[in-house]
């Protein structure tokens, strides 16, 4: 049975949000393991019939020490499960995963979900990441990336074989399982901004455009749901976070596991991110029937069509967000239900889950091909 490994930095993530590619990978008779930190979800993998492998992996930035302990734990584990392909997620892995996989001569598959803060603004830290990325995905089989910015980034930059490089719609969305619900409990106009509370994020600049707001309009509220983290650069203290909530800005709603009951409250989702690889909280809202805002930027740019799912807000800018806010606010029922409408239309379309799976069991088939 051919055998295919998933590394990524995040049990959780897998757990979530890979569940439906993993059971499709064992339908088509792949052996699926799991290489990731161990967390409460790491635990579960048994329940959707995958071995699992935890390796610790620190995610607060380079550090020569750690990498190297890290790139080391990486050989073990690979030489240990000894698999035929390797799909891998994130920028570590994606790096020293990819390194490790061609010196034992495991076909790796690298996904780029989005550049991260290493590439919001030029300096070392991106020079680094740019000479890594280099000198690893040169010797990977197949690069695929959420956004056609990203992807022609890569190929710009000279980091990527533009042969190598192949572009598929974000991670999709389970269309079925995110169906559109009627709001049936108002309390007041809903705002909801789903994701970590990273600075990046744009969190700073919903909280302002909220205040804005609220000093115009009194039955509209602001919702914040996501997790604080410790170990991202651009995390919000956590105490921030409740002052905020303390003074009336926000509702904050820590992490969890199913978003739908949120959205299906919420009129409206936002995401005032400075950068994204295709942001899974606007595509799941769509899928909803809720229209969007989104900053104008990649991967936010392949999801709003302004004034038909939605509007575009300036990047950083909290006086615009407002703005859009206000217009969504003023919007009449009927043209905002419409929006709703047409996302899901278009995420049927072109952002099914199943579209992506394909393209993920084609590609392995092929190279299983090769092999023969």
């Amino acid at each position: 049975m051919t055998q295919v490994i998933i590394t990524y930095n995040s049990s959780r993530y897998v757990f979530l949000f890979k569940r439906n590619l993993i059971r499709s990978l064992i339908k088509n008779g792949f052996s699926v393991t799991v290489v990731s930190p161990r967390d409460k979800y790491a635990e579960r993998f048994h329940e959707i019939g995958v071995t699992y492998y935890p390796i610790a992996i620190d995610n607060s930035g380079l550090n020569p020490l750690k990498d190297l302990v890290l790139l080391i734990n990486i050989f073990k584990a690979y030489k240990e499960i000894n698999p035929d392909f390797n799909l891998i997620f994130g920028i570590k892995p994606n790096i020293y995963g990819t390194l490790v996989s061609h010196l034992l001569g495991i076909k790796t598959i690298n996904n780029i979900t989005g550049l991260g803060t290493a590439f919001l603004k030029e300096g070392v830290i991106q020079s680094i990441s740019k000479f890594l990325y280099k000198h690893s995905l040169k010797f990977s089989s197949r690069v695929l990336f959420q956004n056609s910015e990203d992807k022609a980034f890569f190929v710009q930059q000279g980091l990527l074989d533009k042969n190598k490089a192949t572009l598929i719609p974000g991670s999709g969305v389970d269309v079925d399982k995110f169906r559109p619900i009627s709001n049936v409990s108002k309390e007041g106009f809903i705002f909801l901004m789903i994701g970590r509370v990273l600075a990046n994020k744009g969190v700073y600049e919903y909280i302002e455009a909220a205040k804005l707001i609220k000093n115009q309009y009194t039955d509209v509220q602001f919702w914040l749901l996501g997790s604080c983290e410790s170990d991202n650069r651009t995390s919000i203290d956590c105490n921030k976070v409740k002052a905020w909530e303390l003074e009336g800005v926000i509702t904050y709603f820590n992490e969890t596991d199913d978003v739908r009951k949120f959205i299906a409250k919420s009129d409206v989702v936002v995401l005032p991110s400075y950068r994204e690889g295709m942001p899974r909280a606007l595509l799941e809202a769509l899928s909803m029937e809720r229209p969007i805002i989104g900053s104008n930027v990649p991967g936010c740019r392949e999801i709003v069509n302004d004034g038909v799912n939605g509007y575009f807000c300036k990047v950083k800018d909290a006086l615009d967000l407002s703005k859009q806010i206000e217009k969504m606010i003023l919007l009449d029922q009927v043209q905002r239900k419409m929006m709703g409408k047409n996302g899901r239309i278009e995420i049927i379309k072109n952002f099914d889950e199943e579209i992506v799976i394909k393209c993920y069991i084609q590609l392995l088939k092929s190279f299983a091909d090769d092999d023969f």
